[in-house]
């Protein structure tokens, strides 16, 4: 290495020797080696095992690796002089100029440009490391930014740190995967925590430990510890399982926030006491207008913060960290105390009435939670939260339900939104003990009869759940007072059973109720909560197009009201559902019909499930997948049988069942359903259209007869009148007016399943008519007749070509010259076409093209 530079520290230029059991970490040395990284920089609390990570690269490549750990004392020259000595320990000639330059006191930048070009004249890559960069003295950013101008391409800088970079190194990096190692990607993989444990002899199916161990959260010389700890006498086991309070003298969590300012520990002092942290919610706590910036800073690293949702920027507090700042504020209870009644303050501006009630108990202030218990009672109820309604049922009960029994009808409400139905069914049994033991069992009757109608939905009673609602006349609810607003939680679960029994008698009666309930509701409480009947009932009458626009609507409303379990819009969801498969959006009706399944699963609502089960075979079989949609249907048969589901529940089944069956014209399992089912208007139609019996209507005139109570109706009815018109005029005329009303209203698939005798008159219609909607039709008729073609019978597009200038009637030599073809390859073409529709002759060719529907 020859003559020492004066000054330099040949003991800051070596690096540290590497344990002989520390973990080779692979997966985060390959980034030293990265081709498109020139820079890299580690960043890491002590305790991560950064400048280990760096001695391991240094150790397998002793030939091209450069060490330095800088002084504070150390100047801008010194630092390159270090750099120069280091470099000789590998090239001894390196840079003979340096003594000369340094007795002449160079100018940085000469300086810098001649060192540069030294390196880039080696015939090797070079790798300078610089540990402890927290270290280097003040002002070398000028530094920093001169070399990252000059450094050659066969040089690799990288910079070790304890603390996060400075605005000034951001300047010069833009830190991504490739350049950057953090606290995040120190952290322990599970793989490297297997491997640590047996070397300590601990098991790693030893689930005590593991427990213990993942209070480290990967954190490298915790996990150490606690594994040395577990690994030790009884005395040391003892002190691993006190380790996440005391965590080894708080060393490793001091070490952790060392490199914060005061600032920066103030903020997250003040944020210590939220679970979830967005931008907004930290500024307004923190009172920092730089919130954002500071809360994107820190979580970077992953080790302070950790973003949990990028979308909606969501952020927690690293689980140690945040229990060392809720040690903090516990040692100073007066800031605690303004801190949490801030943070409450902030929550009833943003709307969120539950969290502020939430800190309020936690302080033993239930005077401050009492005046906005009456105000979330429905949020809670809605959303299903009954952890809270049964915590709070005493400060409720005389807000909610004022008698001597209050408190017993919150907890029965609680046990109503619970998932479970036997949940419900004990919460009934106790309301009607203790009512009945106090003498008010009358008075309690209308909250007895919610959970009967929400109980017999779910068993799939939908007729019994009618009648708990029939009993609430007019005259009965105006006696009621204000108590008559709870009706509406049963008329709901009313119009659900009847809109899935087909009942649209009892549903138009309940739809005309429902604005007299609307308009008695307290304003506070149900102001907001969305009514779904008038949805259920205008896409019962047929209006499809409203319908869904009403259901999209009541679904956004939903969504912000975050309504769950009894009370998601499963209405509106199925309205979309069955919108949008008519519409041919099978992959957007699945959609919305598996995401109102998990929920209407988890809590038991099997009419629902049901419901949207056969939607999804309906979409199946609409897909082509007549198998897997039939076994949908069995599946979940099985499913309601095994939940001891009433009759009335398989009913929605077998009706979506009959429609399949219809449209594949099965008729002997179509037939047996047929006898089996009532006459609803879904059946009626199924039957008038003489799918299974000519017999079954005789004459136009008998169609003719047929009401027109709403759309869906009138619709059917032109459909019928079109499919058995004997005229062709005629059948086109009442078509026509089909058509018309499926544009209107939102229809499509009600035209594509009729069957053969309907496509022909779309065919027929869209060679005369430039209507949009109407070619779109005959397009949709024209490919899926031709799915339902055998490969070796289906037409090329050059076929079809061919075929419908056949039929036109124009010679073959001009058909020929119109498609730019010879001749002789018209004629193969042709042979080809008579033979995949066993045709022989040009006018046959022409019928069974217009037969199978393909011209």
């Amino acid at each position: 290495m020859g003559e020492v530079i004066a000054g330099v520290s040949l003991a800051r230029i070596t690096p540290p020797p590497v344990p002989s059991n520390f973990l080779f970490r692979d997966h985060l040395l390959a980034k030293f080696s990265n081709p498109e990284a020139r820079t890299l920089f580690i960043s890491a609390p002590s305790g991560y095992g950064k400048t280990t990570l760096a001695a391991q690269w240094a150790a397998q490549h002793p030939e091209e690796t450069i060490w330095y750990t800088p002084g504070a004392g150390d100047s801008i020259l010194e630092i390159y002089f270090h750099i120069v000595q280091a470099a000789r320990k590998i090239i001894p000639d390196f840079a003979p100029w340096v003594q000369k330059m340094k007795k002449n006191e160079p100018d940085l930048k000469e300086f810098v440009v001649a060192l540069a070009n030294e390196f880039a004249q080696l015939d090797r890559q070079i790798t300078i490391i610089f540990d402890h960069l927290d270290d280097l003295p003040k002002g070398s950013g000028q530094m920093s930014r001169m070399w990252a101008e000059h450094q050659p391409m066969n040089v690799r800088s990288v910079g070790i740190r304890r603390s996060m970079l400075t605005p000034e190194l951001t300047e010069l990096l833009v830190p991504s995967a490739q350049n950057y190692i953090s606290a995040a990607d120190m952290r322990l993989t599970s793989e490297e925590e297997v491997q640590i444990m047996e070397t300590f002899g601990i098991s790693a199916s030893d689930v005590q430990s593991r427990e213990i161990l993942a209070k480290a959260q990967g954190w490298p010389s915790a996990f150490a510890l606690l594994c040395k700890r577990l690994s030790g006498s009884k005395e040391e086991q003892l002190a691993a399982r006190h380790f996440l309070v005391n965590l080894d003298g708080t060393n490793l969590l001091n070490k952790a926030l060392t490199s914060l300012s005061d600032e920066e520990r103030n903020f997250m002092k003040r944020l210590a006491l939220l679970d979830i942290i967005t931008p907004e919610l930290a500024e307004a706590i923190s009172q920092d207008p730089q919130a954002k910036i500071r809360l994107a800073r820190l979580s970077f690293e992953g080790l302070y913060f950790n973003c949990i949702n990028l979308d909606n920027e969501e952020y927690e507090m690293n689980g140690l960290i945040k229990e060392k700042f809720e040690a903090e504020l516990a040692g100073d209870p007066a800031f605690k105390r303004d801190l949490q009644l801030l943070l409450a303050e902030i929550y009833s501006e943003k709307g969120d009435e539950i969290s502020a009630v939430d800190i309020f108990q936690k302080m033993g202030r239930s005077d401050l939670a009492e005046p906005i218990l009456k105000k979330i009672y429905a949020k809670l109820v809605y959303s299903g939260d009954h952890s809270r309604l049964t915590l709070w049922a005493k400060e409720l009960a005389p807000q909610v339900a004022p008698t001597e029994i209050g408190e017993e009808i919150v907890l029965a409400f609680a046990s109503l939104v619970m998932p479970k139905l036997e949940d419900a069914q004990i919460g009934l049994e106790r309301l009607e003990s203790v009512a009945k033991a106090a003498g008010l069992l009358d008075e309690v009757e209308i909250y007895r009869d919610i959970m009967k109608a929400k109980i017999a939905f779910s068993q799939g009673r939908l007729s019994d759940v009618k009648k708990i609602q029939s009993r609430y006349t007019e005259a009965k609810q105006l006696a009621m007072g204000e108590a008559k607003e709870l009706v509406a939680a049963i008329t709901r679960n009313a119009s659900a059973a009847a809109f899935l029994l087909e009942d649209f008698e009892t549903l138009s009666e309940l739809t005309l109720m429902r604005p007299q309930l609307v308009s008695e509701f307290h304003p506070e409480r149900f102001s907001k909560k969305p009514h779904s009947i008038n949805g259920l009932y205008i896409f019962a009458t047929g209006d499809f197009r409203q319908a869904r626009e009403y259901a999209q609507n009541e679904l956004q409303i939903a969504s912000r009201l975050n309504l769950r379990g009894l009370y998601y819009p499963y209405e509106s969801l199925y309205v979309l559902t069955e919108t949008l498969r008519e519409l041919g959006d099978v992959d957007g009706a699945i959609t919305y019909a598996e995401s109102a399944l998990i929920e209407a699963r988890s809590h038991e609502l099997w009419p629902w499930v049901a419901g949207f089960q056969s939607k999804i075979a309906y979409c199946e079989f609409q897909r082509g997948n007549k198998t897997l949609a039939f076994e949908i249907l069995r599946q979940t048969r099985d499913e309601l049988l095994k939940n001891q589901v009433h009759s009335e529940g398989f009913r929605i089944i077998d009706e979506h069942e009959l429609v399949i069956r219809s449209a594949a014209k099965d008729l002997s399992r179509g037939k047996e359903l047929l006898a089996r089912l009532p006459k609803t208007p879904t059946v009626e139609f199924i039957l008038q259209a003489n799918i299974y019996s000519k017999k079954s209507i005789r004459s136009t005139e008998e169609i003719a007869a047929i009401g027109e109570e709403n759309i869906r109706t009138k619709l059917n009815k032109l459909i019928l009148l079109a499919e058995n018109s004997g005229s062709s005029s005629l059948a086109q005329e009442h078509a026509m007016a089909a058509l018309r009303i499926g544009f209107e209203f939102g229809y499509q698939e009600i035209f594509l399943s009729r069957g053969d005798v309907f496509n022909q008159i779309i065919l027929d219609l869209a060679a005369t008519h430039s209507l949009v909607y109407l070619e779109n039709l005959a397009t949709l008729v024209r490919e899926r007749s031709f799915k339902e073609v055998s490969d070796d019978r289906r037409l090329t597009s050059r076929e079809l070509d061919i075929l419908r200038n056949l039929a036109t009637g124009r010679p073959l030599i001009q058909i020929a010259k119109s498609l730019h073809i010879s001749q002789n390859t018209m004629k193969t073409h042709l042979r080809n076409v008579y033979r995949k529709l066993g045709a022989d002759s040009r006018d046959s060719a022409t019928k069974i093209a217009r037969d199978q529907l393909l011209i």
